[in-house]
């Protein structure tokens, strides 16, 4: 999409606006499907996650989906809808190690935690970047207890990082 085509509620200047990027066709590429900032004077996207890849048929690009949970099973399918999930997932997990936290923590934390893509710093096709959910527990001052449990933590993270979901290339 063009630049300010992002709309409601990811315009709103709390809400976590989430991008899509490729990861097996074209790795951290940002999908021509994903809307672009700015808006209303905002930087959007704020992050970007695996969401799939490719034109409408498959003519001009390879085609990758996310699978992910439909109905009584599962669905192949892109799109920011199946990138915000892993983004969703990661900050849960996050939240579950490290307890109440802030809004305005929450989002400073989500911010140095992602991998930058694109041009450095935040920018309005790709946000502070990719989402990380290894980078994001390595943020919190946690009690040697729970350290000790950091590698499982990590681990479970990182498969929310790269995907709940599977990817299938058509």
């Amino acid at each position: 999409p063009l630049t300010s085509t992002i709309s409601y509620p990811a315009t709103c200047p709390n809400a976590i606006a989430v991008g899509a990027v490729s990861v097996a066709v074209d790795p951290k590429k940002v999908a021509w499907f994903s809307s672009r900032g700015p808006v209303n004077g905002y930087i959007k996207p704020d992050v970007v996650a695996p969401g799939g890849y490719g034109d409408i048929k498959g003519e001009y690009q390879k085609i990758e989906k996310i699978l992910g949970a439909w109905r009584d099973g599962y669905a192949a399918a892109r799109g920011t809808s199946m990138a915000t999930p892993l983004v969703s997932g990661s900050l849960a997990l996050f939240l579950q190690v490290a307890g109440s936290v802030s809004f305005s923590d929450l989002i400073n934390t989500l911010s140095v935690a992602c991998e930058d893509l694109g041009v450095p710093k935040k920018d309005n096709d790709y946000g502070w970047g990719l989402v990380r959910a290894d980078k994001l527990v390595r943020q919190i001052d946690v009690s040697r207890e729970i350290r000790s449990n950091i590698p499982l933590i990590i681990a479970l993270m990182s498969l929310a990082t790269i995907g709940l979901s599977l990817i299938r290339e058509v």
